[in-house]
């Protein structure tokens, strides 16, 4: 299984990156560290494989420019677009979806 991390500021990019690579993409993580929503619904909805949604904050590599507690509640509205994984760092707010959604597969 091959999964294609994708980190662009312009949504049409990561389709266009998925589909260059065709069959050999199993999995895509979409990077959102810019916290554009109607981006990622675009992408979300562009991508026809499972998801990985990652938003890492700036102590941990990203580019998150809010706050942490902004972040977490984008990470918490990002479910709605059913990914497969959500990537969320211990010792940070965004940790509290853990208990907030424990079964969560």
């Amino acid at each position: 299984m091959i999964c294609l991390s994708v980190f662009a500021e312009d949504y049409k990019e990561a389709c266009t990156a998925i589909e260059t690579h065709g069959d050999a993409v199993s999995v895509v993580e979409l990077r959102c560290d810019h916290g554009d929503e109607t981006a990622l619904a675009e992408a979300a909805e562009a991508v026809k494989r499972p998801l990985i949604i990652t938003c890492r904050p700036r102590e941990h590599g990203g580019l998150w420019p809010g706050s942490e507690a902004d972040r977490a509640r984008f990470l918490e509205r990002s479910l709605r677009h059913r990914p497969l994984y959500l990537d969320v760092e211990l010792g940070t707010a965004a940790e509290n979806l853990l208990d907030q959604y424990p079964d969560q597969e």
